[in-house]
């Protein structure tokens, strides 16, 4: 026997819509890529002023959070997860207590990801981070204009890159003042076009007031 494929035919609009698309990613890429080559032929030249680290499993992600004490000014960040997903709960409750001794400044944005994890988070029976998090300045920014689907964080003359899911869980410190500057600048930028929904009320929460979409 012979097995038969069917296909089936689409509309053109559909088939413009998609060369459209190939066409936007291909000229982003052409765009993108001179930046990024320099960008990286720079961070390759290990010096006392630049320096890349490389972490690796949870312990290593605790570590590079627990360096964000450190900071010093605003502390920019893009969330897609809450960090309890990966660090535990109790490791980030001590975090948060040190923040507030420090007088943390944050800058936090995040996209439509954020929505979905926390969707499924109190979904799946999961609990709400403990802790004071009054200090924690958020702002939406939609899809259309970024999409945030890892955490990056920004201080000093250190840009951290994190990223965990499923059995992929690894981390990326990137120490160079000019490179940290940049990303600086960008976040500033998108988080004048970002805006503010209104803060959660953690003690309602499973009172029936919680909306997950906030």
């Amino acid at each position: 026997t012979h097995k038969r494929r069917t296909i089936r035919a689409t509309g053109l609009n559909t088939l413009e819509m998609l060369v459209k698309e190939k066409e936007r990613q291909d000229k982003l890429l052409a765009e993108s890529l001179p930046f990024l080559t320099d960008a990286f032929n720079v961070l390759a030249q290990k010096t006392d002023e630049n320096q890349v680290i490389y972490y690796r499993g949870v312990e290593g992600i605790r570590t590079m959070t627990w360096h964000i004490l450190d900071c010093s000014g605003i502390f920019r960040t893009y969330s897609y997860r809450f960090w309890d997903d990966i660090l535990g709960s109790r490791f980030v409750h001590k975090l948060n207590q040190e923040m507030l001794v420090r007088n943390f400044e944050v800058h936090d944005i995040y996209s439509d990801q954020y929505f979905d994890f926390k969707k499924w988070w109190y979904a799946t029976g999961h609990k709400h981070p403990a802790g004071n998090w009054s200090f924690w300045e958020s702002r939406f920014i939609s899809e259309n204009i970024v999409k945030v689907d890892w955490n990056m964080d920004v201080y000093n003359d250190i840009v951290a890159y994190y990223y965990w899911q499923g059995e992929e869980t690894f981390g990326v410190e990137i120490h160079n003042a000019r490179f940290a500057l940049f990303q600086k600048q960008v976040h500033d930028i998108l988080w004048k076009l970002a805006r503010k929904r209104p803060a959660i009320d953690w003690s309602k929460f499973g009172k029936g007031s919680y909306d997950p979409n906030v």
